[in-house]
């Protein structure tokens, strides 16, 4: 059964402003329909009580606007002045059931210049129900008007289904329908079906993994996040708030693959990080955003209790000087985050283990302290550092970025943790990863 709580509205699209016009269209037409019938027995109770009066003639004039083999559109106006006892009264309306609208052949000549006396029907009881002519009754106009409230009824439950399964990316079925079933349970590494080119090389996709981010934080635009290796996930491939562990491994040539990270709301764009060997050492992996309603790069996507369903699909396109094109179907076991076991603002966030060893690192990093970072960084950070170490700008980079840090450690306002993972928010952009490690918080990626 799909994940209901992780499929997301889209916010007022055009679609959405549709949907809104056709429902109120549709309401203004059944009612039109409703008032056209009782109108209708209205005047038809009236028949018995009509008498005839001489009018006036202040406005009679019939205008067609279509005229096509003698069969003829248009409206006839009507102002004609009449007495009952002593209250005059206005007849407006030309036949008595059917109105001042024409549509047949043009036969009779209504119009009358002013001043032209003719005679006026009327309701004895009520003589504001006056007409010049007497017609047979007709349903004409409420039937048309319940045949566009149909319509328009109609109108807007398609273009509701399609806002409905655009959302899920896959035209014609909806992932948010309850009834849907989950496929079969899957082996530890998914199904991955298709082609994956990267540098003009075939690279047999074989493995591939979900995660699903439920945004406690704040800072995770795109929470879906869906890996395919050319190998079995190695431990923690999907850990880290910011950058993914699987994108340092992709960096240091132990894996190739794909991962996507997708906002469910909007399935068919995505953010393309290309998993390979950069071809600088410096450059991590690239990250560029596919994928359009027009020519979509996810279609069919799924969000399962268990697992994700999904094609992916892209011509070429170049991802930080590395080519790529795939086309593939992916069935991946999902996972969550963590769930949350601490969250604090404000003055406990200062006095949090988490924030004391934060400032403790920026501390050393502003002196130049080296041991001491060292044994405050997690063991991925200190894996990146190391790679730096011997570079002659480092240990100048490193004392500013801990005066930047030292000068945003009193801006978090939010401290968030998961078990052992927990983030010191700044902003909706701003924030730093810690991670336990040996009982102790160090700063993360």
């Amino acid at each position: 059964m799909p994940e209901l709580s992780h499929l997301w509205a889209e916010g007022f699209a055009w679609t959405t402003v549709l949907i809104v016009v056709c429902a109120a269209g549709a309401l203004v037409a059944f009612l039109a329909a409703g008032w056209g019938w009782i109108d209708v027995q209205r005047k038809k109770r009236a028949l018995s009580r009509l008498a005839i009066v001489t009018g006036v003639v202040r406005t009679l004039q019939t205008t067609f606007w279509s005229d096509t083999e003698g069969i003829g559109k248009g409206t006839t106006s009507v102002a004609v002045s009449f007495t009952v006892g002593s209250t005059d009264y206005t007849c407006r309306t030309l036949h008595f059931f059917f109105g001042n609208d024409h549509v047949g052949r043009q036969q009779a000549d209504w119009d009358r210049p002013p001043g032209t006396p003719v005679g006026v029907w009327y309701d004895t009881a009520n003589p504001d129900i006056s007409a010049l002519i007497v017609d047979r009754p007709t349903y004409a106009r409420p039937v048309v008007a319940l045949g566009l409230g149909v319509f328009l009824a109609v109108m807007t439950a398609y273009t509701d289904g399609n806002v409905r399964t655009a959302r899920a990316g896959q035209p014609g079925r909806a992932a948010t329908m309850e009834t849907a079933s989950a496929p079969a349970a899957l082996a530890a590494g998914g199904v991955v079906a298709g082609r994956f080119v990267l540098d003009g090389a075939t690279v047999a996709l074989t493995h591939a993994a979900a995660l699903l981010h439920d945004n406690a934080e704040g800072n995770v635009g795109r929470p879906l996040t869906l890996v395919l290796l050319d190998r079995p996930m190695p431990p923690g491939t999907l850990d880290g708030e910011g950058e993914k562990a699987v994108s340092r491994l992709a960096s240091a040539g132990k894996l190739r693959g794909l991962m996507f990270q997708i906002d469910p709301s909007r399935p068919w764009q995505a953010a393309l990080i290309v998993l390979g060997r950069p071809q600088r050492a410096e450059a991590g992996p690239g990250s560029v955003d596919i994928g359009s309603k027009e020519a979509p790069a996810v279609s069919g996507l799924m969000v399962y209790a268990d697992q994700v369903q999904a094609s992916l699909g892209l011509a070429a396109v170049d991802a930080k000087a590395m080519a790529t094109s795939f086309k593939i179907f992916v069935r991946a076991p999902l996972v969550r985050e963590p769930p949350v076991t601490v969250d604090v603002e404000g003055g406990a966030v200062t006095v949090s283990a988490s924030w004391r060893a934060a400032k403790a690192y920026a501390e050393a990093m502003l002196a130049g302290d080296v041991a001491r970072q060292e044994r405050l960084a997690s063991a991925a950070l200190r894996s990146r550092i190391a790679a730096l170490r011997d570079r002659p700008a480092t240990p100048a980079r490193i004392r500013e970025a801990g005066g930047v840090m030292l000068a945003q450690l009193p801006r978090v306002h939010r401290l968030i943790e998961r078990g052992d993972r927990a983030v010191l928010l700044v902003d909706s952009r701003a924030w730093l990863t810690m991670v336990k490690e040996g009982g102790e918080w160090k700063v993360g990626d």
